[in-house]
């Protein structure tokens, strides 16, 4: 009788004290869930662990929430290497959306502060007005005039300082220049060249004969006029092959390098701006050359 009774009591509840898994136990439990597998998976599992009981009882999960917590943190920090750095961010970023909308904060911020600096800089070489004059007038008095009143043999003595004089007047019109420097600056330097070319191409006596010497061994007096000519564009080559007045200039160099190894390859120079131009390239161009290389081209400079 007892027996159906106790049959027909709906089952209570146990009053049995469950089990409860220790704090360890629940964290190797969440450490047994897969990884995810796309291509942003973190990548720090595929390490070997040295010690997996320090690194287990380390400090997870741990957020800093004292001046002293955050302290040592960056003393952490600090012994790290580079590449260690970059990959706990880079898994920081994967497994956290606030730290992955950081990274790419910072990085767009690193970009446009690099665009605004290139702006700086054009809008700065954009804004800057060269003048090559006092180059081409120091080549000139160098080889023509500075060393006039000395003996032949004095000024066998000081064409090396000559030499080093036009080639420090060369090298400084060529380091003005920049790729973002504006085309009436790369045509000047063009021209001032083209004009201490034709100033050294003629230049006589023992200084002239020493400092054409030199440019021959040690000058890259035409690789330089070629970095400025490749960096213009089409339209800038089309603009110099469609003005006359530059044009002379440039034959007029072509015409006074005629006979010097030194200036080898200087027609092929007024055939690219006459070719931008659209001209059929002529190499029997007319004798310009009268005489007075140094000056002659300053007025078509300074009306650019």
């Amino acid at each position: 009788m007892h027996q159906v009774l106790l049959d027909s009591i709906p089952n209570m509840p146990s009053t049995k004290r469950k089990r409860v898994d220790s704090p360890m136990e629940h964290q190797n439990t969440l450490a047994a869930v897969p990884k995810p597998t796309g291509p942003l998976q973190s990548t720090s599992q595929e390490r070997p662990l040295q010690n997996d009981y320090t690194i287990q009882h380390g400090p997870i999960h741990h957020v800093p929430q004292t001046e002293k917590d955050c302290q040592k943190l960056g003393e952490w920090v600090e012994t790290l290497d580079e590449s260690t750095v970059r990959r706990l961010l880079k898994d920081a970023a994967t497994l956290h959306s606030d730290m992955y909308t950081s990274v790419w904060i910072e990085k767009r911020m690193v970009e446009l502060a690099e665009t605004n600096a290139r702006r700086r800089l054009m809008m700065e070489e954009q804004a800057k007005v060269l003048d090559f004059s006092k180059q081409v007038q120091g080549v000139s008095h160098t080889i023509n005039r500075k060393y006039n009143g000395l003996r032949a043999s004095k000024q066998y003595e000081m064409a090396q300082e000559a030499e080093g004089d036009v080639q420090y007047y060369i090298k400084q019109i060529h380091d003005q220049l920049r790729p973002e420097t504006t085309r009436y600056n790369k045509i000047k330097a063009i021209l001032s060249l083209c004009q201490i070319g034709s100033i050294v191409a003629h230049g006589s006596g023992c200084v002239g004969e020493e400092v054409r010497k030199s440019i021959g061994r040690y000058s890259d007096f035409m690789d330089n006029l070629w970095k400025i000519i490749k960096n213009m564009n089409d339209s800038d080559k089309e603009y110099v092959g469609r003005r006359e007045d530059l044009m002379k200039t440039l034959e007029r160099f072509d015409n006074d390098s005629q006979g010097f190894d030194i200036f080898q390859g200087s027609e092929k120079v007024v055939s690219c701006f006459k070719r931008a131009a659209g001209d059929l390239v002529d190499s029997d161009d007319d004798d310009y050359y009268d005489g007075n290389a140094s000056g002659s081209e300053d007025n078509t400079i300074e009306n650019l």
